[in-house]
């Protein structure tokens, strides 16, 4: 599991500019004599991003094709730890802090669409949680994917 290291261009290039955007944003936050709290950051770059990073390069990743047992706990930390943790960094907020008037406005402008308010309606997040792993291991997409996955390796 620590031993087996396989790391994702793409994947990595976007964790980095994900980590340091954040960073960033914290450190002009700081710079103007704000505060933002340090669990919140800690959370959003080793909690969210530390795991992605785990979840997707580590052993898991190597294995996940290969043991049900570790596919399966890589998909409870992509669906469950991962956000839980990026969601406590307050990103929205963060960057709502931080971006100058006219992005900040295209940023709320975004937050307020129908769209927005549709998918974040609980029920329906609920559902499409509920639904999508269901939808994907009760189904032939599964067998599929992991066809396709195991072809191109």
């Amino acid at each position: 599991m620590f031993t087996q290291w396989e790391l994702s261009p793409v994947l990595f290039v976007l964790l980095v500019w994900a980590c340091g955007l954040y960073l960033f944003a914290v450190w002009r936050l700081h710079d103007r004599g704000d505060r933002w709290p340090v669990g919140r950051t800690l959370s959003f770059v080793v909690g969210g991003m530390g795991s992605f990073f785990f979840a997707t390069s580590s052993g898991l990743a190597a294995y996940d094709t290969t043991l049900l047992s570790v596919h399966m706990v890589q998909h409870m930390l992509l669906s469950m730890v991962v956000p839980l943790a990026l969601a406590l960094g307050a990103p929205v907020t963060l960057a709502l802090r931080t971006l100058p008037a006219a992005p900040r406005r295209w940023l709320l402008a975004v937050l307020h669409s129908r769209l927005a308010r549709v998918l974040a309606f609980p029920p329906l997040a609920f559902a499409l949680y509920v639904a999508s792993p269901w939808a994907l291991y009760f189904s032939s997409w599964y067998d599929a994917a992991w066809r396709r996955r195991t072809c191109t390796r």
